[in-house]
């Protein structure tokens, strides 16, 4: 595997959001969402969606990047998560930081340009999972509110509250990453995030983060839902 210093290095330097480690847990009271309410609900769901991509220490798992389950066997990310990475990727869902033991998947399929990868978990040692139904994408509105949930500064399975505040077509990323569309959201997002989901107050999915920018504060970008349900055209659930 790479050095944690070398994926530091890479994702600081690029101004992506991902490749930082941190303290393996976060308690749900943490949640800014009152218990039980329906939104609240909505998180749990969000978050059953959501897998960590991780390294493994002598007795710990490190979340430095996020990804989504789109289908049965497959998981999508961001591409510049797994880049420079083995082809053997280690994720883990949420019941794995206690038993530290991380799952694997392998990159099946990339798209540089809109900075997407999908990866395809080991069949026999997929753990139960809800899945983003890319049919049910929200219309994003501008000034709507999202749920986040990602591994911010290596923090697992946070959650943040943002704002959309823009869509933008071709808008010129780091590294060569120009998405035919991204949402532009205002939110605490930090490395780490990489990977994971944005959704509506309803749970529908808005898109997958892949970069901030350091020009102004809460700059997040996210790969617009519609431009993931086109990528997945075609990918079928390995067997």
């Amino acid at each position: 595997m790479r050095t944690i210093g070398r994926l530091l290095g890479v994702g600081i330097f690029s101004f992506l959001v991902g490749c930082l480690v941190g303290p393996p847990s976060v308690p749900d009271e943490n949640l800014s969402v009152p218990y039980g309410t329906e939104r609240y609900k909505k998180i749990e769901e969000e978050k059953k969606k959501t897998v960590a991509l991780v390294m493994a220490g002598e007795d710990s798992l490190f979340s430095y990047c996020a990804g989504l389950w789109v289908k049965t066997g497959m998981i999508i990310t961001a591409n510049h998560c797994v880049k420079d990475s083995p082809p053997v990727i280690l994720y883990a869902v949420e019941q794995d930081l206690k038993s530290k033991k991380p799952r694997m998947a392998i990159v099946a399929a990339i798209d540089e340009e809109n900075d997407l990868a999908l990866l395809f978990v080991d069949p026999s040692n997929e753990p139960q999972h809800d899945n983003v139904d890319l049919t049910k994408s929200t219309n994003v509105v501008v000034g709507q509110d999202v749920d986040i949930i990602g591994h911010t500064a290596g923090y697992p399975w946070s959650y943040a509250r943002g704002q959309i505040s823009a869509v933008r077509e071709r808008l010129a990323g780091p590294e060569g990453i120009v998405p035919e569309k991204v949402v532009q959201i205002s939110a605490p997002v930090w490395m780490g995030n990489s990977g994971g989901g944005a959704f509506d107050g309803n749970g529908n999915f808005v898109g997958l983060c892949s970069w901030i920018s350091r020009r102004g504060p809460f700059l997040a970008f996210f790969i617009h839902a519609d431009v993931i349900e086109k990528f997945m055209v075609g990918k079928e659930t390995p067997i």
